[in-house]
């Protein structure tokens, strides 16, 4: 690579904080080779150094937006249909949003920064905000290349979130299942996708999962991979009694975490926790279950009586590292996922994860070493899984311990993605 700085335009949703969202990729790109600006939709948080398109701080004036913008893209879906659109209210975790409608052109996305012409254009989580016939504008006002980074799996499908059990995306979203009427509209995003994306210089870069995934896609299938989310956090350590009088939880206790920022999601799998702990509590006495995430009532959750509940919330990333020391397992019940990023957490911190073989689980969950990795959606493995580890002597639990806290680094690339790019930028030439 010849010694200049590569421009870098980074897009996304909004201008969240959480890790692997458009904000936080900023700090990817090493400054003394790229050149970044930030672009988003929505300005939600009290931040600077990035351009935005609405400011929705205010949650009046956020409802009074979306909502306009929200009647726009029914319309044009009606007019693209020539029917209401109703999803399936039981789509499985897939989540279908209607992305390929927004107003917001290609032109006036560049004009938020006049004067920088974008070497590589990166697409975070833009569904509801970027347009394919947007991305096809960018490219053909500056030839950028685009950068595809996976938070879900929406870069690949017409509408859908997770494509989960569903193959449609390797063959044009026909018949969506997340949709019960206007299943046109599934259709035209992804041959709209697939005529405007023609041609265009493409990178991916997601989990080792989300890389297979898009290698059997006819949109991505042929872009230049990167694999990165095993990211390994800088954690704050403490011992397991300690961080457990914090919680007041005692010593002899065995403690299951899980969590997810919103519980009721169906795709984060909560019910096999649930039963699943209902089940190692029919043997054991001094279970304690921490749940992360937004409040729920027990009423709401079928748990054992013999189950000892503690609702955390929504910790700092203080609260959030003690609250996995003080843990014996975290359950990664998620059914469908790019991360998450919980795992990477627990690992880092010597917690073991039971896990589904989903998202970053695949590399950094190996069957009884790191965690376990249980039957899909099997709750009675989970409960398993739980086992084995209340099982494990003093001895194998420090073992166990030890090999989570050197898991990432066992797995993670020897380059990160940001340098491979920056270093053979000039060798790499997919379209």
């Amino acid at each position: 690579m010849k010694q200049r700085k590569l421009k870098v335009l980074i897009l996304g949703h909004s201008d969240t904080p959480l890790w692997g969202h458009a904000l936080s990729l900023v700090s990817q790109f090493p400054n003394e080779k790229y050149d970044v600006r930030l672009v988003v939709m929505d300005r939600c948080f009290d931040q600077e150094g990035y351009k935005y398109f609405y400011d929705v701080r205010n949650r009046w004036k956020s409802a009074f937006i979306h909502r306009i913008l929200e009647l726009i893209k029914k319309t044009k879906v009606w007019l693209c249909c020539g029917e209401r659109l109703i999803l399936n209210p039981n789509m499985g975790g897939r989540a279908f949003f209607i992305g390929d409608f927004n107003i917001i052109t290609g032109d006036k996305i560049l004009a938020k920064n006049p004067d920088f012409i974008p070497d590589l254009i990166v697409m975070t989580w833009t569904r509801t905000f970027v347009s394919s016939e947007a991305v096809r504008r960018m490219y053909e006002l500056t030839q950028a290349r685009f950068l595809f980074f996976f938070v879900d799996d929406a870069h690949l499908s017409g509408g859908c979130h997770y494509p989960v059990d569903c193959d449609g995306y390797m063959n044009g979203c026909h018949d969506c299942p997340a949709i019960i009427k206007g299943k046109k509209l599934a259709e035209k995003v992804m041959a709209d996708k697939l005529r405007l994306y023609k041609g265009i210089p493409k990178y991916v870069v997601g989990v080792p999962a989300d890389c297979r995934l898009a290698r059997k896609s006819p949109l991505l299938g042929g872009a230049l991979q990167f694999y990165n989310w095993v990211s390994n956090p800088v954690v704050e350590l403490t011992s397991k009694s300690v961080a457990r009088k914090e919680f007041g939880i005692p010593d002899g206790a065995f403690v299951v975490m899980t969590g997810a920022s919103n519980i009721s999601d169906f795709r984060k799998g909560f019910k096999y926790a649930v039963e699943s702990v209902n089940m190692l509590a029919e043997k054991y006495d001094n279970i304690y279950f921490m749940l992360l995430g937004n409040p729920v009532k027990r009423a709401t959750f079928d748990i054992s009586p013999k189950v000892k509940v503690i609702m955390l919330g929504f910790l700092d990333i203080h609260g959030l590292f003690h609250a996995f020391c003080a843990s014996d397992c975290f359950l990664n019940m998620t059914i469908a996922d790019s991360g998450p990023m919980m795992v990477n957490y627990s690992v880092a911190c010597g917690t073991p994860v039971v896990s589904f073989y989903i998202g970053i689980a695949q590399d950094l969950v190996e069957h009884k070493k790191t965690g376990y990795i249980a039957q899909f959606k099997d709750s009675e493995d989970v409960a398993r899984g739980m086992k084995f580890i209340l099982g494990l002597s003093k001895e194998e639990k420090e073992k166990m311990a030890e090999d989570c806290k050197h898991q990432i680094a066992k797995v993670k690339p020897n380059i990160d993605w940001a340098d491979d790019i920056y270093e053979n930028w000039d060798n790499y030439d997919n379209k």
